[in-house]
C-alpha cells in the first residue's frame, strides 16, 4: 500500500507532464507531416540516407502513409494485386523498432490495413502496403525542417466503400 501511495504522489507532483497532456513547449510530440521532429539522428553512411520514422495519417481528405528520412531518395513502385510496394534505393531503417508492422485497418475510410517496411539488400527499403480494396494513390516527397518525407497518399472513399 506504500508503494501505491508513493507511486499517485510522484504523479501528482509530474502533474501537467503526465497521461495525455500536451508536453511542455519545445518537448517531443511525436512526427507529424506538420512538424515533431524526433531527435536527429547521427549522420548515415557516405551515400546513404535513414528512414527515421514511418507514419500514419487518416483525415475527411483520405489516408496517407509518410516516411521521415535525412534526405532525398529514389524510389521504385509496383503493385501486386492489393499490395503496394514502393522500393528506396540507398536506405537503411534508423531504429529496428521502425520495422514493425503498423495495422491500421481500425480507421474507417481508408483502404490502408496495414503496412511495413522491409530490408531488402544491403542498401534498398521496401515499404509493402496491404490494401482493403484496389484504391488509387499518389506518392510525392517533400522537406520539412531538416527531414524529407516520401508520402504515399489516397483519396476519400466512395460512398459504397465507406462503411
Amino acid at each position: 500500500m506504500k508503494t501505491a501511495c508513493v507511486v499517485c504522489f510522484a504523479l501528482l507532483l509530474v502533474g501537467g507532464a503526465a497521461w495525455g497532456q500536451a508536453p511542455a513547449s519545445g518537448g517531443y510530440a511525436g512526427v507529424t507531416l506538420e512538424g515533431g521532429e524526433p531527435p536527429s539522428p547521427k549522420a548515415p553512411p557516405a551515400g546513404m540516407q535513414y528512414l527515421t520514422w514511418p507514419g500514419f495519417k487518416a483525415t475527411e481528405s483520405g489516408s496517407e502513409v509518410f516516411l521521415q528520412l535525412t534526405g532525398p531518395v529514389s524510389y521504385k513502385e509496383k503493385r501486386k494485386g492489393q499490395r503496394l510496394m514502393v522500393t528506396m534505393d540507398r536506405t537503411l531503417v534508423y531504429l529496428k523498432n521502425n520495422l514493425r508492422p503498423v495495422i491500421t485497418r481500425s480507421f474507417r475510410g481508408t483502404p490502408v490495413s496495414m503496412f511495413r517496411l522491409r530490408p531488402l539488400k544491403k542498401d534498398q527499403l521496401r515499404l509493402e502496403i496491404s490494401l482493403r480494396w484496389r484504391a488509387k494513390h499518389t506518392i510525392t516527397t517533400r522537406t520539412t525542417g531538416q527531414y524529407h518525407y516520401l508520402i504515399v497518399s489516397f483519396p476519400p472513399p466512395s460512398r459504397r466503400r465507406s462503411r
